[in-house]
Order: structure tokens, then C-alpha cells, then sequence
């Protein structure tokens, strides 16, 4: 269960409810909102190779204090009672900032299969839009997929809705030569200031 933990911190982390229509994301929006109060409330799912759900449990991402860093605003983020990650916007993208080094998560805007270079992986790019359904409701997200350099054989994607944040993120591995999902989080509710 660590990779997925430790996934997530460096993901940091669309949406609406079921009753309205989907919409196409939009680039005039961050793909992560980051003010002061903002939280995400997810479903945290585990599988074995056959896609059985071993394990289900919920948490949140909450983003609780923000600091300036070289004079730049940046939002420091809770998540599993008590880690936390250090992130902002900018006008390429999402950003955390770890050990003295900032580093681009999520590049956006962005174009179809983008490559660019991220903490730890080998490259992720953008793919085409994706519509998918979690507990929260029907979203229409763009899809990144991140390959790991140090989990071997994990590789994640991940869905955002810009102005909402994460929708989806999906951990898989490649055990035995076949790749499968095994730990999952869907966006279960969210709470924006």
C-alpha cells in the first residue's frame, strides 16, 4: 500500500453532479483550485489481479495554510491525517515544491500526448479527453498517464477536472507480466471556497 501513498503525494492531488450535463474542460480554469478550505473527499479502493475489491476506505485532501516562497503564493495541502504537500498554479501548470526543488505535476493547459519531464518519472503526457463516472458523479477529465522510475513496473493515470481537481487516479502494476489496477481513488464529494 505505500506506492499508492506515496503516488499521491506527488500527484497531490472535473466535475459535476450527475443531474447536470457533462461539460468539456477548460483552460481558463486551474486544473487543481487551491484556496484556503478547498477539499476533496475520495474513496480509497484496493484489488487483487482479477479485479475483486480487497479493500475500500475514505479520506480527504484538504488544503489548510498557504506560505510565500520566493515570493510566490504557494497552498499547503493535508492528506492521510497528517502528510502534507506543498503546491501552486501557474500559468503552465500544477507545481509542488519538495526538499528545496520546485517540480511540474500536472502540465496545463497542455496538448494531446505532450511528453514532458516530472519528479521521479520517466514522462507523462496528456492524453485525449476522458468521461468517467465515480461516486461523485459523471465527469468529462483530461487523462495523464505517469510512468514510475523508482516503483518498478507502476505506472498511474489520472483524470482532472479543471476548476474541480482530481476525479480519479488509478495505480497499476505490472505483476507477472500482466498489467492490472490494484488501488484506486474516486472522488467521492468536494467542498470549494
Amino acid at each position: 500500500m505505500k506506492p499508492l501513498r506515496y503516488i499521491l503525494l506527488l500527484l497531490a492531488f472535473g466535475c459535476q453532479n450527475k443531474d447536470n450535463p457533462v461539460e468539456t474542460p477548460t483552460a481558463l480554469e486551474p486544473i487543481v483550485p487551491l484556496k484556503i478550505g478547498n477539499q476533496w473527499f475520495f474513496q480509497l479502493s484496493y484489488f487483487d489481479t482479477s479485479g475483486n475489491v480487497l479493500l475500500t476506505t475514505t479520506d480527504s485532501f484538504k488544503v489548510f495554510r498557504d506560505s510565500t516562497i520566493a515570493n510566490e503564493q504557494w497552498f499547503v495541502m493535508s492528506y492521510y491525517g497528517g502528510s502534507t504537500l506543498v503546491c501552486t498554479n501557474r500559468k503552465d501548470g500544477f507545481w509542488s515544491f519538495e526538499r528545496d526543488s520546485q517540480y511540474l505535476i500536472l502540465k496545463y493547459p497542455a496538448t494531446p500526448n505532450e511528453i514532458y519531464p516530472t519528479i521521479d518519472a520517466t514522462a507523462r503526457f496528456v492524453s485525449s479527453e476522458a468521461v468517467l463516472t465515480v461516486p461523485k458523479g459523471t465527469f468529462t477529465c483530461y487523462k495523464y498517464e505517469h510512468a514510475w522510475t523508482r516503483l518498478n513496473g507502476f505506472k498511474s493515470y489520472s483524470y482532472w477536472k479543471p476548476g474541480i481537481g482530481f476525479v480519479r487516479v488509478e495505480i497499476a502494476s505490472n505483476a507477472g507480466g500482466k498489467p492490472y489496477i490494484w488501488g484506486a481513488l474516486d472522488l467521492a464529494d468536494y467542498s470549494l471556497q
